[in-house]
């Protein structure tokens, strides 16, 4: 062990422990009345705006969507010659990905939310089974993130089930590093 190596083993005895992140755990069925059957939800899934894009780029975007497998259509028109990209809720990472390539901007992948807006101030970092969900909700409580939790819903078939893992808006880019998503 060399000097400097001492020094920086010495730096993390002295460093300030990080205080403990919180955890919610949401109602898997939501605010809704009853929960829905999955032939439901496949067949009213959250429509989202996943960005705005100059009209003359927007059926190339979409074919590039297509081309991974992720329905999309033309939303609203925007302001100057551009409309909205609408795809559905399950599809937001792959979309991210794929508007990531398309772009080059990462920083679009963070303005993506549901056509309603949200207004808890969370937004979702990753969608993991039950079981992985616990290991990267630990590593993000940790590293000091108030984390939410909304569980599948009981009735969902195990192939499908995922937990949906939220932090707090300014926290999303340390979660994702944290928990290794690339955008």
């Amino acid at each position: 062990m060399t000097a400097s190596d001492r020094s920086t083993d010495e730096n993390l005895d002295d460093a300030a422990p990080v205080p403990r992140g919180t955890l919610t755990v949401l109602d898997p069925a939501g605010d809704e009345e009853a929960p829905m059957s999955l032939f439901e939800q496949e067949e009213r899934p959250e429509r989202m705006i996943l960005t705005n894009i100059a009209r003359a780029d927007a059926e190339e975007f979409i074919g590039a969507l297509e081309a991974e497998g992720i329905g999309a259509k033309l939303g609203d028109p925007t302001e100057g010659d551009g409309v909205e990209i609408l795809i559905h809720e399950p599809n937001v990472a792959v979309a991210q990905a794929v508007l990531v390539d398309f772009t080059g901007d990462a920083s679009l992948a963070d303005d993506i939310e549901p056509e309603g807006g949200h207004d808890d101030g969370m937004v979702e970092v990753g969608r993991f089974s039950m079981l992985d969900a616990q290991a990267h909700i630990d590593r993000l409580l940790r590293a000091g993130l108030d984390v939410t939790l909304r569980p599948p819903p009981p009735d969902t078939p195990a192939m499908l089930a995922a937990a949906v893992v939220s932090v707090r808006e300014d926290d999303a880019a340390a979660a994702r590093t944290i928990l290794g998503v690339t955008i």
